[in-house]
């Protein structure tokens, strides 16, 4: 395990202090460490970081960071609680008083914005690292996070937040934006490449994977794919289509920057026109 003691989590939640069993965090912890696998880091890179290298020490500590706080985020609906014979009851006891509910809420609020802060910077770090490119971009993980252009929440968010359809109810943490990761690649595959050709949307994903340098054109025309993503990863159809239109119009306009897409059958099928009701004054 990355983290196998508690005060590896102390170095990272230095305020907390236990004064009480702890089989509950360290469960908890174990649950982090799996979930971070599994979603992010692959078993292969896994088990070389368990190594414990000091050249990746730097991908260490932002990974045990991730699982302490999201490991003692899981814990706490559970630390306060005692089974006895009659069932659940509250921890209490003279020397210290229960916080309020207003106090843990708090701190829950703030561990998961700081858990999602640290998950997103791993995330980022791992796709700007050519120290881990060959492991980690041969794994399903990889393959998931880099499938739909966007990669990761604040990302998602720069995107969303600005975005009049979708800025109400975007997901407002890590771990309800990664189930859209799916919806991302559908979206694109689907949806957008029926608009800009499905050559061209696997074209632009394998650019931003091999980290190539992108023209201004193509930089902005990667903009409103990506707020077609956000609409429509969110359902939001008709908000989706018009910046989908609105970057077919401007494709179209430099296409010498945009060959793969100029010499799609969709090029010269789609009908600028057809944009559903889409309201353009959006964009």
């Amino acid at each position: 395990m990355l983290i196998e003691n508690f005060l590896q989590v102390k170095k990272y939640l230095p305020a907390i202090t236990i004064k009480a069993d702890i089989t509950a965090i360290d469960d908890m912890l174990q649950m982090a460490e799996s979930e971070l696998v599994s979603d992010i880091l692959s078993q292969e890179l896994y088990e070389r970081l368990l190594l414990k290298n000091e050249a990746d020490n730097n991908l260490i500590g932002q990974c045990e960071r991730v699982i302490a706080i999201n490991g003692f985020l899981k814990a706490i609906p559970d630390l306060d609680l005692i089974l006895t014979q009659s069932g659940f009851a509250v921890h209490n006891s003279e020397a210290m008083s229960p916080a309020s509910t207003a106090r843990v809420k708090s701190l829950t609020i703030g561990l998961q914005e700081r858990v999602d802060s640290a998950t997103d910077t791993l995330i980022r770090f791992l796709l700007a690292s050519e120290k881990y490119e060959e492991i980690w971009k041969a794994s399903a993980q990889f393959e998931k996070i880099t499938a739909g252009i966007i990669t990761n929440y604040s990302e998602f968010k720069d995107f969303a937040q600005y975005s009049p359809s979708v800025s109400a109810i975007y997901p407002r943490n890590y771990s309800e934006f990664k189930r859209l990761y799916s919806n991302f690649n559908l979206a694109l595959l689907g949806e957008i490449a029926s608009y800009l050709s499905y050559d061209y949307c696997n074209e632009i994903v394998e650019k931003l994977r091999d980290r190539d340098l992108l023209s201004t054109h193509e930089k902005y025309a990667l903009g409103l794919i990506k707020y077609a993503l956000c609409a429509i990863s969110l359902n939001e159809l008709n908000a989706g289509r018009a910046h989908i239109i609105k970057a077919r119009a401007y494709m179209l306009k430099f296409s010498e920057a945009f060959p793969t897409f100029a010499q799609s059958p969709e090029a010269s099928t789609v009908d600028n026109s057809d944009n559903d009701g889409a309201i353009f004054s959006m964009l």
